[in-house]
């Protein structure tokens, strides 16, 4: 997984229209990562840290942070084996974050480019929550906001969703989340719901919450792309969402957490890197650490993302499926569920 930070002093960054696009790199990558050969490929399933700026244009107000992982078996079976045969029974996350969290009382973990978003921080939801800490869920969503009867409404356009609300729904994923909550952990959580507006309405959301410490979550890594590249993916909302938390000043604390390194093939790789080594230039990187099966933040993730999976499956979330793959060890042209059959996956790396 990745993941990022924005706290205390942010460092300084060029403005966009004074940074020069690059030339793109040229050669095979695998995943965001070079395949030697004989090796399995998968995609990068950690979290990343790096500081909150605010030297960037309304399109970036955050210093990225990122992060690669290079996997190869052994050429020996047996070197494999004794390997797996003594690996632990549980692991933890090894979250680098929590020296900026020791002084939050209340931490918001928000999907930043909506649809399933916040499930890709529920394995840091999952972390943070064993370790004793006030942990809370928001999204920007995509789901029909504006019609529900139902639901604690704080503002016109940021409404808290709970198991208890009526109705069927063919897309509803965070409803569907709090559902898995109740009826698997028998927990009444609430998913906030950030209506998808502009910044102005998305900031005064932010600020209706009680909460003094902010991760934002990027399903992907366009939230790292600038907006000048050729190929930035869709980073429309992720930039509203960091414009939003960048205006709030008075947060103590504001994080960046990106997983999924070479999932999106809209994304121009060599100026992510690019964008990547700046940051780690200006010290805006924190760390990174990946998720495993032994992990049991992963297996509680796994099954929250199946379970809504089942309740839309005309929706799944190509995200959320290749890094269940990817933790699970596939690689290549796999299809975990039927919405992508008949496309070729990460065709650009094959």
């Amino acid at each position: 997984m990745l993941l990022a930070d924005s706290c205390a002093e942010p460092p300084k960054v060029k403005l966009i229209a004074e940074t020069p696009c690059p030339t793109p790199l040229r050669g095979k990558v695998a995943g965001g990562v070079i395949a030697p050969e004989h090796s399995a490929r998968f995609h990068y399933y950690g979290f990343r840290f790096g500081y909150l700026g605010n030297s960037f244009t309304a399109y970036h107000k955050i210093t990225p942070l990122y992060n690669q992982l290079i996997c190869s078996f052994s050429k020996r079976p047996s070197a494999y084996k004794l390997l797996t045969r003594h690996a632990p029974e549980a692991l933890n996350l090894n979250l680098l974050i929590l020296d900026q969290l020791a002084g939050c009382e209340s931490i918001l973990i928000a999907g930043m480019g909506g649809g399933f978003d916040v499930f890709c921080g529920l394995p840091i939801f999952f972390e943070l929550e064993q370790l004793g800490c006030d942990v809370h869920l928001a999204n920007l969503s995509f789901s029909d906001i504006a019609g529900l009867s139902d639901g604690e409404e704080l503002t016109d356009t940021l409404v808290g969703v709970t198991s208890e609300i009526e109705g069927v729904f063919d897309y509803f994923p965070e409803y569907y989340l709090s559902q898995w909550f109740f009826n698997e952990r028998n927990e009444d959580i609430t998913i906030w719901c950030f209506e998808k507006t502009g910044a102005r309405p998305l900031i005064k959301n932010y600020a209706a919450l009680d909460i003094d410490g902010i991760i934002l979550v990027d399903g992907g890594v366009d939230s790292l792309m600038r907006g000048d590249e050729p190929e930035p993916g869709t980073m429309l909302e992720d930039s509203l969402s960091l414009l939003a938390v960048n205006e709030l000043k008075h947060m103590p604390v504001r994080l960046i957490a990106c997983i999924g390194l070479g999932i999106e093939p809209e994304v121009g790789y060599a100026h992510l890197f690019e964008n990547i080594a700046l940051a780690t230039q200006l010290g805006g990187f924190i760390g990174s650490c990946s998720l495993t099966r032994a992990m049991e933040c992963y297996q509680r993730f796994e099954a929250a993302v199946l379970y809504v999976f089942d309740q839309q499956a005309e929706f799944a979330s190509v995200i959320c499926s290749s890094l269940i793959s990817a933790v699970r060890g596939a690689y290549g042209n796999y299809h975990l569920t039927r919405r992508t059959h008949g496309s070729e996956l990460n065709e650009r790396w094959s």
